[in-house]
């Protein structure tokens, strides 16, 4: 199953020093096949990325594992999709 998450930055919250952490840690999922892509909003407010996963709550699993997450540096919605175009 496909899904997107949506993540917002919290304000309140520096992540620069969890920076470094948490591009490895995206890069491991997408090494795995777990993230397929990431985009940005051009104004850095939102990332969406698209993720492969068994079920919503496995997804949730593995963004729960993300250096922001953990330090609640970011929000996440998550929402299955579909292939259209």
């Amino acid at each position: 199953m496909k899904f997107v998450v949506i993540a917002t930055p919290v304000p309140s919250v520096d992540r620069t020093p969890l920076q470094a952490e948490e591009t490895r840690a995206v890069q491991s999922l997408h090494r795995r096949g777990v993230i397929e892509r990431v985009y940005s909003r051009v104004d850095g407010a939102q990332s969406f990325t698209f993720v492969e996963a068994e079920s919503a709550a496995a997804a949730q699993a593995e963004i729960e594992h993300l250096p922001f997450y953990i330090a609640g540096a970011m929000t996440v919605e998550i929402h299955e999709v579909r292939h259209v175009l």
